[in-house]
């Protein structure tokens, strides 16, 4: 598609924005969507069913929400701690999430 694309005189940026972006609109939302509904589902499960001794790292950063105030920046340290291993573990499959993309992109 990208080579019919370029064939018929489209620059870059007219590729990308009229070839690659409607082709992978539909899977970015569903994504979007799924990611959503799991990150939403395992907060309400969490805080329902966790116990003060025992909570998951969102449950843990809602406790900075107080009645005496929001602190931000403790807040905002613990968020980023607690976002550290997913990260970590992004970069550790990066290749491989590479790889099977573009795998599946040729037949």
């Amino acid at each position: 598609i990208l080579e019919a694309a370029e064939v018929d005189g489209a620059n870059l940026l007219t590729v990308l924005w009229r070839v690659v972006a409607p082709v992978a609109m539909p899977g970015l939302a569903a994504t979007a969507l799924i990611c959503f509904i799991f990150s939403w589902n395992e907060f309400m499960f969490a805080v329902n069913l966790t116990a003060t001794n025992a909570s998951t790292a969102p449950v843990f950063l809602v406790g900075f929400i107080t009645n005496e105030g929001l602190f931000l920046a403790r807040l905002c340290a613990a968020a980023t701690l607690v976002s550290l291993p997913v990260l970590i573990a992004g970069f550790a499959a990066q290749d491989k999430l590479v790889r099977g993309l573009s795998l599946g992109a040729v037949k």
